[in-house]
């Protein structure tokens, strides 16, 4: 049972001034602590300017 499998992780604000400090401990920890690969081999992970409107994106699922 997988309790939590996303496609994406959006990251926003003031953080993505360091994303390059942040993305590799991130993908080190992911790759550690998960289960099985085939659990984060398909997930992005990125800032929400790359992705355009994924606020309007997530509103909308969270209503649907």
């Amino acid at each position: 049972m997988v309790i939590l499998n996303p496609e994406k992780f959006v990251i926003g604000g003031g953080v993505m001034k360091i994303s390059d400090l942040i993305f590799p401990p991130m993908w080190d920890a992911i790759r550690t602590y998960c289960f099985h690969e085939r659990y984060w081999q398909n997930v992005e992970i990125g800032h929400r300017r790359a992705w355009g409107r994924c606020r309007l994106v997530g509103a909308a699922a969270l209503v649907r």
